[in-house]
């Protein structure tokens, strides 16, 4: 009886929920599956949201990647993620949509490789982190309670889910794009060498790409104090690590913009629709915006509405990381308010 009662709820469920599979590249966007890198599989609820489910991910060889969890529509619970051989990359946990607390990283050996703690993000989408313990390639521990001399990438590490964030509080997201580098090196396998205290850097901290050196900066005590990057035609200095983008005149510019041009549906005006999208959209390093998409509607032609006016937003001051502009992803609300 027992068996029979689990089969049903497990029946009702997927009657209930529909099943999805949303397909990635290699820098985390949705693609289509001809040139895809992973995908994910899970079942969305009438809302459009993974509620109460499991949210896995793929290799394209069909390898999994990774599990999440998600509870009345946010990521809650533990994560775990795998190399393509299959051994644990790295595992933590996600509270109210945000990962935080301790987070294991592994090589691809199994070996441990890191443990951080991850505080709370802030307005501007920065999580601050703590550097546990660090070993490196040979199994030695180089950093020991938050003590050490690091040699490692070390920054933050983000899901493989670029939709981790709590969809009803837009957080900014830099996504780095490795194509057409003017820089020197490969930053996509940059590490850093520094020292680390009380969890935190300290002192000088470099970074290399190739065995190239990239950048140099100071922090004390956990705090960046400025930085100099180094470029094929020279070097420049910095004053923060990331700059998140931002339309040329501002925040207000922008909305007023999405007002000027919005027109309201009319089966939202028939129906008394009315509400926030959350729509999803990638800054270039050009300034151009591009791949915007619905995250969470409110229907009645409202998100379809949404996108064609973001589509056509003028050019935003691009984000940078470390000087040197980048892709930026991030989610905006558009609000449609009936008079």
């Amino acid at each position: 009886m027992k068996t029979a009662i689990i089969a049903l709820f497990v029946f009702s469920f997927f009657l209930a929920n529909a099943q999805t599979r949303v397909f990635f590249s290699k820098s985390h966007m949705e693609t289509v599956s001809d040139s895809s890198y992973y995908f994910s599989v899970g079942y969305l609820n009438d809302s459009g949201l993974y509620n109460d489910t499991v949210k896995y991910f793929f290799s394209e060889s069909g390898k999994l990647k990774g599990t999440e969890f998600y509870l009345k529509g946010n990521l809650h619970g533990e994560f775990t993620f795998f190399h393509e051989n299959g051994k644990i990359f790295k595992r933590g946990h996600y509270y109210n949509g945000a990962p935080k607390g301790r987070l294991d990283i592994f090589y691809q050996n199994g070996k441990p490789h890191q443990v951080i703690e991850l505080g709370e993000f802030d307005k501007t989408g920065f999580q601050p982190i703590k550097i546990l313990d660090f070993f490196d390639s040979l199994g030695n521990k180089i950093v020991s309670k938050g003590d050490g001399y690091c040699r490692g990438v070390v920054d933050r590490l983000p899901t493989m889910d670029p939709q981790y964030s709590n969809q009803t509080i837009p957080m900014p997201q830099v996504m780095i794009d490795f194509s057409n580098r003017s820089e020197r090196g490969d930053l996509s396998s940059f590490f850093m060498i520094g020292k680390v205290r009380s969890g935190v850097k300290d002192s000088v901290w470099n970074g290399y790409a190739d065995k190239i050196l990239c950048f140099t900066e100071r922090y004390d005590k956990g705090k960046f104090v400025r930085g100099k990057r180094f470029v094929d035609k020279g070097e420049f200095t910095y004053n923060e690590i990331e700059e998140s983008a931002n339309p040329t005149n501002g925040m207000t510019s922008f909305y007023q913009f999405v007002a000027k041009h919005m027109r309201y549906p009319a089966e939202a005006i028939q129906k008394g629709i009315q509400g926030r999208v959350f729509v999803m959209l990638v800054i270039n390093k050009d300034g151009s915006v591009s791949d915007v998409k619905v995250l969470r509607g409110v229907g009645g032609g409202c998100d379809e509405e949404a996108v064609r006016v973001v589509s056509k937003s003028p050019p935003w001051q691009p984000g940078k990381q470390r000087g040197i502009s980048v892709r930026q992803r991030m989610v905006m609300p558009i609000i449609f308010k009936l008079g």
